[in-house]
């Protein structure tokens, strides 16, 4: 199944306490990922890259700093994550963007890399990121899906 999943990961991740600080103010930071080149698929998902590269222009055009990826494994997903956390500071705008495969198991949502190698349903835990786990607990999500 193709997912499409726009996140709003934090409109403020924390407000500072004490001050006057408004959103307007705040850093806006963007991780935008475009999963479409999968080894086990027949097809190159060429809106997934589409989709990625307009949506890191369009966050550009609103004062967004994007950092804009493409076909990510796993470990790779897993370092442009612990990147885009480590920028995020007190009562910054946070999105991350994703556009590719995604699979739900045991109710939750995980998210693909293209290395991801789901035979069984122990898998898709071992290789896929699960929403749960991306999303930080003090956040405000917007969730966005599409299917094919």
């Amino acid at each position: 199944m193709r997912t499409i999943i726009a996140l709003l990961l934090a409109g403020l991740i924390a407000t500072c306490a004490g001050t006057t600080s408004r959103a307007a103010d705040a850093a806006k930071l963007a991780l935008v990922i475009g999963n479409a080149k999968y080894p086990d698929n027949e097809l190159v998902l060429n809106d997934a890259a589409n989709d990625a590269q307009a949506v890191a222009d369009e966050l550009k055009r609103n004062g967004f700093v994007v950092d804009r990826q493409t076909n990510l494994t796993g470990d790779a997903m897993r370092q442009a994550l612990d990147r885009f956390y480590a920028r995020i500071e007190r009562g910054a705008v946070a999105l991350i963007f994703f556009d590719g495969f995604g699979i739900q198991s045991n109710r939750q949502t995980y998210l693909l890399p293209v290395d991801a190698q789901i035979w069984a349903e122990p898998d898709v835990s071992r290789d896929g990121f699960s929403l749960d786990t991306i999303l930080p607990r003090r956040t405000h999500v917007v969730p966005r899906s599409r299917s094919p």
